[in-house]
């Protein structure tokens, strides 16, 4: 929902960007659709997953092909796909994280 309200948004508001982050998403359209967001220049996707998270590997049609970032959580894996997908646990694995 975040990319296609943030897509109707950029068409209205043409002056203003917008910024969409998705954590765990399931996969919700064609490349012809991410081609199009890569091209607005007032849109910037970035799809955030955790490698055990089984929701994005759902849905019909294709992840975003830019702006991913695939995290792997230190420890174990998770084989609960309700724990493996919280909002909780994507805070966590990030807040873990040490960017450069």
């Amino acid at each position: 929902k975040a990319i296609l309200i943030g897509d109707y948004l950029s068409d209205m508001y043409e002056t203003k960007n917008f910024k969409i982050i998705t954590f765990g998403m399931p996969r919700m359209a064609n490349y012809n659709f991410y081609r199009e967001l890569e091209r607005k220049t007032n849109y910037e996707l970035m799809c955030i997953n955790l490698v055990d998270d089984i929701v994005p590997l759902l849905g019909n049609g294709i992840n975003a092909p830019f702006n991913n970032l695939n995290l792997i959580p230190n420890g174990k894996r998770l084989c609960d796909p309700f724990k493996a997908h919280s909002i909780e646990r994507y805070q966590e694995v990030i807040n873990k994280c040490k960017f450069l």
